[in-house]
């Protein structure tokens, strides 16, 4: 897989980042935190190795990401403290942080 992704879930939107193979961003954006609207966004693009935060969505969002034929890594945010003790929080930073944990 050439592609990461990193997605930083949230209530009403995840965020996502993706990363080429030589780690550039190539494609930063958000999605609606729904399955219907996580499966339209998803199932399109290219097999990735996909990251993110366990949390009340990771569940459904990892199932429909590896139906979407992506690999899924979700992470425990507590030990991940490039992202937990980062001074610089956003949505936007913790998606891009999670590829590139990756």
């Amino acid at each position: 897989m050439s592609r990461v992704v990193g997605i930083d879930l949230g209530d009403r939107k995840g965020h996502y980042c993706v990363l080429n193979e030589d780690g550039a961003v190539i494609e930063e954006g958000s999605v609606q935190s729904t399955p219907a609207a996580f499966k339209a966004h998803f199932e399109v693009l290219e097999s990735s190795l996909s990251a993110l935060e366990v949390g009340v969505h990771s569940r459904w969002v990892s199932r429909v990401l590896a139906d979407c034929g992506h690999q899924v890594i979700v992470a425990n945010r507590v030990r991940l403290k490039l992202i937990n003790k980062s001074s610089s929080k956003s949505d936007r930073v913790d998606a891009c942080a999670l590829a590139r944990l990756v």
